[in-house]
Order: C-alpha cells, then structure tokens, then sequence
C-alpha cells in the first residue's frame, strides 16, 4: 500500500488550524505543530509540540513532507513594543526558518496565511494587485505578515508558494479578542459598537469552514497564487451587529464616530475556488453564537 502524501500545519490550536487538522487528516498524514500540543484527532494526525517564539530548530521537522501549511501567528499583537520579539519570531523568524527547512527538505507547496491587512483602504473592491499601504504606515503585526510575504515570494521560483490574504475569518470556538466575537460579547454585554459613519465600514467576512476548504483546494494544486481569502456577501458593521443581536433577542446600540474606508475585497477567485458555495452570514453567526 503506498503511503499518505503528508503535510505540516502550523498554529493547529487556532481557529483555522483545527478546521484544517480535521479536513485534510482525511487525506493526508497531517503533523500539527502547536504550542502545547493537541490531542490527535484520528490515527493520520501527529502532534508536533513546538514553540515558534523559542529558538526552536528544524532538525524535529519531519522529512518527506509534500505542503507546509504555515497559519501560526502571535496572539501578542497588541502588546507593542513588550512583546515586539514574540511577534518577530512567530510571524517572520519561523517563517524564515520554514522557508529555508521547505527548500532543504523539497516540499512541493507552502501555503503562508497573511492579512488583508496590508491593503490600502479605499471603496472598491480590492483585488490581489490592489496597492499595498505604505509601509511606514503599518504597525509591526502588519509589517511582519508584509515581510513574511517578501521572504516567501523569493522561493517561488524553488516550489509553489500560496500567499493566503484573510478578511475576517470567523467562526466557533474563535478567541473572544478577535473582531466577531468581540461584538457579539459587546451586544450580549449591553456595550456600544462603535460606527466609522452611520453604518461602519463596509467588510465581506468569511466563515472558518469555507477557508478550509480553499486551503484544502489548493494544496495539491500546481502553481503559486496570492489569493484574497473573504466571503461573498459585502455587509455594514451594523448590518452584522443587527444580525448578531436579532439571533441573541437583544438590540445593539451604536456610537458614531468619524467615517473611515471599507475594508473590502474581490471574492471572486475564492469563489471559483469554492465552486461559488458559501457559508451565509446568517447561518454562520448561528453556528458562532451557538456554540
């Protein structure tokens, strides 16, 4: 019998990261690299317990690897400049590191989790050539995932590099910090959502289980891509507070503040990718709110 093809997944403990584990272990032996370590859901899963913010080495890589699937980042963003190291080393460091283990070791595809993030702002659509924000402009989270970008695009020409730009990813059992969770907590809480204009700017969120699915989609796939990873439903912030406080019982209230630029993006090759099936908003604030 020949042996599952493997790949390698990094930040296996997050949102996205279980989703992941969970799909392509039906497909491929699946080596979880997290912090802690998980509990390997099935016999094709193996926990690889590694802190990416230590001076880990990648002699405890496994060899034969066909995709690393590199989705880690530093739950330490916001604590600037304390924990400015921490998040060098998780988002660029260990990039780095697995670009240069990738080459040595002949993966076939690394797929690298970014950030819409590091677009400009503006009322179109942005698509995957749309201009970048300034570079003086970004915070450090920003500026690392833009020079993790840089690092990646220079193997290119090595092995297939997929540049996965999200836009709000959401869904069960996200951390409470993040942008969904935090209005369902304010409207469950009674606390103010805060609106760039009457009605907030303008995003089009996608669900945890339809970013897997692309992922999926693309790990055996030839080629390199920069892909923007978003939903195909373009919503206000208070179309999506009104949503979450119809399915609570409770109505939002609303402070407004200066308008700022829509945060939007082309859905269009995320959609071809998923066949044009999307997670509603609807159902997928159910499944959030739920659970």
């Amino acid at each position: 019998m020949q042996a599952r093809k493997s790949v390698l997944i990094t930040g296996s403990q997050g949102l996205l990261g279980q989703q992941l584990v969970s799909d392509l272990s039906q497909q491929f032996q699946v080596f979880a690299v997290s912090r802690n370590g998980i509990t390997p859901l099935n016999d094709n899963v193996v926990s690889l317990p590694m802190d990416l913010s230590s001076d880990w080495q990648s002699g405890i890589l496994p060899d034969g690897l066909q995709a690393i699937i590199h989705l880690a980042q530093s739950d330490k963003f916001k604590d600037f400049p304390a924990s400015a190291m921490d998040v060098f080393n998780v988002n660029l460091n260990s990039t780095a590191k697995l670009l240069d283990f990738a080459h040595k070791s002949n993966v076939q595809k690394f797929v690298l989790a970014s950030t819409g993030g590091i677009y400009r702002r503006g009322k179109a659509p942005l698509s995957s050539d749309s201009e970048l924000e300034a570079p003086t402009q970004l915070t450090q989270y920003f500026g690392t995932k833009l020079a993790a970008e840089i690092f990646a695009n220079n193997y290119k020409e090595i092995f297939d590099v997929d540049i996965l730009r999200l836009f709000f990813m959401y869904g069960p059992r996200q951390k409470p910090h993040m942008f969904i969770p935090r209005l369902v907590q304010s409207i469950k809480s009674g606390i103010p959502i805060t609106l760039a204009g009457e009605d907030g700017i303008r995003v089009n969120p996608i669900f945890v289980d339809d970013v897997s699915r692309l992922v999926t989609a693309r790990v055996s796939d030839l080629g390199s891509e920069v892909i923007n990873v978003c939903g195909s439903e373009t919503v206000s912030i208070r179309q999506i507070a009104e949503e979450i406080g119809a399915q609570l019982g409770i109505a939002p209230t609303f402070t407004i503040v200066n308008e700022e630029d829509d945060l939007i993006a082309d859905s269009s090759r995320a959609a071809e990718l998923l066949g044009n099936s999307f997670t509603s908003l609807h159902t997928g604030l159910h499944k959030l709110i739920s659970n």
